[in-house]
């Protein structure tokens, strides 16, 4: 009786085995027509089913004329993938994934990450400075650009920039002349070049084209300190254009002639005084002799009519006297 019950045990526990085997293999060894590789970008994706396969073995392998570092036998992880090492340089291999039941096959080319071969930096400047970084003439994406001022200034956008997509860095123009460096660096390869930056021009400020426009603009850039005017004065003499046309200044009349005296208080007799037809004749000039007392008969006493006439007595006395 007890044989016959340990008996019954054990052929239940070898039906239990032969049901939950089968099950438990059911993921990792699939139908042969089910098995499938993929190799994109040095990953190797295996796959039953649309489901993923672990622990499938990954075997890689090159021709005799080949040569990767890498060749041997890798374990897919949960997802069902290997990611293979980069190569050297680009290299054809065999990629053969297995189970215990089934295996598949297929060749690919390796690729090594981009490495660039003729870096290069240009700087252009206009109203901001660009900064463009090529690999052969072709833009260069997320390189590290680091800005440096050779002199140690603080209007330059100086630090640490990447590269957009079209492989350019756009800075701020400083506010004075400097000298700056440029280095562009991508995995292990660089490149450098300083280039002379300018201050940006003030494109909404024009340029004065006469001189009462300059004389403003000077005005102008005193307006943060107050105007002065002893400044704008001396900006004016210094400055005034010199060669003046012969109309401009006072007309001829006014003022002291050439032969004047410096201090402006005696002007020539062709220029001011009493008109031509004022004071004694010529002929009365010619035959009067003046007197430091000014007392002069002839051109300064009554005129020939008054006093006695010529029938009266030489004695002067007073009109309508008879002489004695």
């Amino acid at each position: 009786m007890n044989k016959f019950r340990t008996l019954t045990v054990a052929l239940s526990i070898a039906l239990v085995v032969a049901v939950l085997t089968p099950l438990g293999m059911a993921a990792a060894e699939p139908d042969d027509d089910d098995l499938s590789l993929v190799v994109d970008d040095r990953i190797v994706d295996v796959t039953a089913n649309d489901s993923t396969v672990e622990n499938a073995t990954v075997t890689v392998s090159t021709d005799d004329d080949e040569s990767y570092a890498d060749t041997g036998t890798y374990t897919t992880d949960a997802d069902g993938e290997v990611e293979l090492p980069e190569p050297d340089e680009p290299v054809n291999v065999t990629i053969t994934a297995s189970t215990t039941e089934d295996d598949v096959e297929t060749t690919a080319t390796l690729e090594p990450d981009y490495v660039p071969e003729d870096l290069e930096v240009n700087v252009t400047q206009n109203d901001d400075v660009t900064v463009d970084v090529t690999d052969g003439g072709d833009a260069v994406e997320n390189a590290t650009l680091n800005v440096t001022a050779v002199e140690n200034v603080s209007s330059v956008d100086e630090g640490e920039y990447e590269t957009d997509e079209k492989g350019t860095v756009s800075l701020a123009s400083p506010n004075e002349t400097v000298d700056v460096t440029f280095n562009a660096t991508l995995e292990t390869v660089s490149a450098e070049t300083t280039e002379t930056l300018e201050p940006a021009e003030d494109d909404e400020v024009d340029e004065p084209r006469n001189f009462g426009q300059l004389v403003s603009a000077v005005v102008q850039s005193l307006q943060s300190d107050g105007p002065s005017g002893i400044s704008i004065a001396e900006f004016v003499t210094e400055n005034n254009p010199g060669d003046a046309p012969d109309h401009a200044g006072p007309p001829d009349h006014a003022g002291p002639s050439d032969g004047g005296t410096d201090d402006g208080n005696e002007s020539d007799d062709s220029q001011q005084g009493p008109p031509d037809h004022a004071g004694p004749s010529a002929d009365n000039e010619a035959d009067t002799n003046e007197s430091d007392d000014g007392n002069d008969a002839d051109s300064g006493g009554p005129p020939d009519h008054a006093g006695p006439s010529d029938d009266d007595d030489d004695s002067g006395g007073p009109p309508g006297q008879a002489n004695s």
